[in-house]
């Protein structure tokens, strides 16, 4: 075995000889690229350069020259943005590398960007804390942000990890308040707060603009009221919360709620008649996501969600390919519902009954009549509706256009995304849907673009496609995509097959349909078939 190293040196070597003297013969000025060229560029340049790179490969190629060191105290943008699994192994580096830069730093510079990701430990916590809040007292800062992971993942986090990492997260604010002064960004998860840990953090972050909780919460019968004067965004993902109170944000521009777990939850006892999320005094509100509340089999109105805010621009829905069928009572006010008897589903208009026995396909947003939805879209531009299950008619989702005149790019999304809780059970029967506007001859006059993922050759979708194009006086754009593929779905569940497709796949197919959907149209739009 030694003889045996020993040849693959003495190759090694010879390889590396051979490659110097194939250098040697190469014009002088191609040798002279292969110097250290790089470092005798003017510092406003390697700054450019090094600041298109991640802090941490900025500092290792500083690392190589001398003239080069000072560099990365320079920087007007640190972002120390690592993968979860490289985090774990060098957060001290993080913390090292964060302290040096911060502390040798020229106060004269504007620090445009701070960006660090770092995991939630007393020691990685100590040194980010202190180095930044000393910066932040003697440097000019145009935005700082914090992401803080836990040491335990999401999938593997208790109730009690939750808690102790809440207390951890608690104590580092109270110990470094000038690091959070001046924040302007921050993302918490997995993290279980008293019901006035939220408030007393956001006091300290004075000028923050981006809030996100994922998997946080301080349990199902907690109410979370949320002030803040500076606040223009705000993200709540798979939290536990009774309701989530908007109170006063008078900046907040975007809002994400979804994947919620409320109070009337299996866990619980609470009623299900109270919304979720309250939106008060939130007067430049414009973007609001609501993917589906999968826990809380609820249904929203959003003439009474949306009662505070005529503001909302852009709206988007998610539906998690949801297939609930469950018993409701239902009042009499309803000008249309969701009926499901047997093996059809339809909508019954004016039903005056101030309960049932019959099951309804719960559709989380409940459809309303445009007259009462109206006042509150006004200003709606752009809709999303994401995930609808393969199964039910999507001609239900025209009482939005019918409700808001000033739409103008509309898109849908039919899917039965097995990857999510309720759709991977099984395949369920077909079932019919039909809808009849509140007025035959209902036009919209600034819809423009219709998106449909998920389209299928069939009734289902030709008739709302062509019902659109009927409607829509001066629509210019169809894009019309095939079914979404998820590979995990087959692998996962490959006892559900994949449902046949019948997107048109020849020219023949495609003038056909074409043909059948601007049939007694006024207008004739471009029809983009994107498989």
């Amino acid at each position: 075995m030694k003889f045996n190293r020993g040849r693959r040196h003495r190759r090694n070597s010879k390889a590396e000889v051979d490659s110097g003297d194939m250098l040697s013969k190469l014009p002088g000025n191609i040798q002279a690229c292969n110097g250290d060229r790089l470092s005798e560029l003017p510092a406003d340049v390697l700054l450019n350069i090094l600041e298109r790179v991640g802090t941490l490969d900025a500092v290792r190629t500083c690392i190589l020259s001398k003239k080069m060191h000072r560099l990365p105290t320079m920087l007007s943008q640190i972002v120390i943005d690592l993968s979860p699994r490289d985090l774990f192994q060098k957060s001290d580096v993080v913390a090292d590398v964060t302290n040096k830069i911060l502390s040798r730093r020229p106060p004269q510079i504007t620090i445009r960007k701070l960006k660090l990701k770092f995991v939630l430990s007393p020691p990685c916590c100590h040194s980010i804390g202190k180095s930044v809040g000393l910066a932040m007292a003697t440097h000019k800062f145009d935005a700082a942000e914090f992401e803080i992971l836990t040491p335990k993942d999401s999938h593997i986090c208790t109730d009690d990890h939750r808690v102790l990492f809440a207390d951890q997260f608690n104590n580092f604010v109270r110990d470094y308040p000038d690091a959070f002064a001046g924040l302007t960004r921050l993302h918490l998860r997995n993290m279980s707060f008293g019901e006035s840990d939220i408030p007393n953090i956001l006091r300290y972050c004075k000028v923050l603009e981006s809030l996100s909780f994922f998997m946080c919460g301080a349990g199902i019968s907690s109410v979370l009221h949320v002030e803040h004067t500076r606040l223009t965004e705000l993200v709540i993902s798979y939290c536990e919360f009774k309701r989530v109170e908007l109170s006063c944000l008078p900046k907040l521009q975007r809002v994400t709620f979804g994947n919620w777990t409320c109070g009337c939850s299996k866990k619980s006892n609470w009623p299900c008649d109270e919304s979720p999320l309250i939106l008060g005094f939130v007067p430049q509100l414009s973007k609001l996501s609501l993917p589906q509340a999968c826990l809380s089999r609820k249904t929203l109105n959003l003439s009474q969600l949306l009662a505070n805010v005529p503001t909302v621009s852009d709206l988007y829905l998610e539906f998690r390919s949801e297939k609930v069928l469950t018993p409701i009572s239902l009042p009499h006010y309803h000008c249309m519902m969701l009926i499901c008897n047997g093996s059809n589903l339809c909508i019954i208009r004016g039903f005056n009954l101030c309960t049932t026995s019959f099951c309804l396909y719960q559709v989380w947003i409940r459809p309303e009549c445009p007259k009462v939805l109206a006042p509150v879209l006004t200003q709606l531009r752009s809709v999303s509706l994401d995930n609808l299950p393969e199964e039910c008619d999507i001609s239900w989702t025209m009482f939005l256009l019918e409700a808001a005149p000033s739409v103008e790019d509309l898109c849908i999304t039919v899917w039965d995304h097995k990857c999510r809780k309720e759709s991977q059970k099984s395949r369920s029967r077909k079932m019919d849907v039909h809808w009849e506007p509140s007025d035959p001859d209902f036009k919209h006059k600034n819809l423009a673009r219709l998106t449909i993922y998920g389209f299928q050759s069939d009734d289902n979708f030709i008739g709302y496609v062509r019902r659109v194009i009927q409607a829509a006086a001066n629509i210019r754009e169809v894009s019309l995509h095939d079914r979404k593929v998820c590979r995990l779905c087959s692998e996962k569940f490959p006892h559900l097959g994949v449902r046949p497709s019948s997107y048109p796949r020849t020219s023949k197919e495609v003038d056909l349909l074409m043909k059948n959907m601007t049939a007694a149209a006024t207008t004739s739009p471009d029809i983009h078939f994107c498989s």
